[in-house]
């Protein structure tokens, strides 16, 4: 479910790739990035609260840090780009 804190308001977060992403939401519930003035992509979700970023700009990382922010489930995504880091390890030995 998405975060009712960004029904209203302009949010700001830093990735872990360093890039400090503005959240513009709009009045149907789907939220415009920008990186200063450079246009990001949106993260779209539809009714069933499923998400996808439609844009060409992020890394699929980046792009579940700032999903797991808009819908409050950061510590989950943290937890999943955690376990794919680990995971990427393991399949490199």
């Amino acid at each position: 479910m998405k975060s009712k804190l960004f029904m209203e308001k302009t949010e700001r977060i830093k990735t872990g790739t360093g890039k400090w992403v503005t959240i513009v939401p709009d009045h149907s519930g789907n939220y415009t990035l920008y990186e200063d003035n450079d246009y990001l992509g949106c993260i779209l979700f539809d009714s069933a609260e499923n998400w996808i970023y439609d844009g060409e700009k992020l890394c699929v990382m980046e792009q579940e840090e700032i999903a797991g922010f808009i819908t409050g489930h950061t510590k989950e995504m943290h937890d999943l780009l955690k376990s794919l880091d680990q995971n990427a390890v393991i399949n490199l030995l």
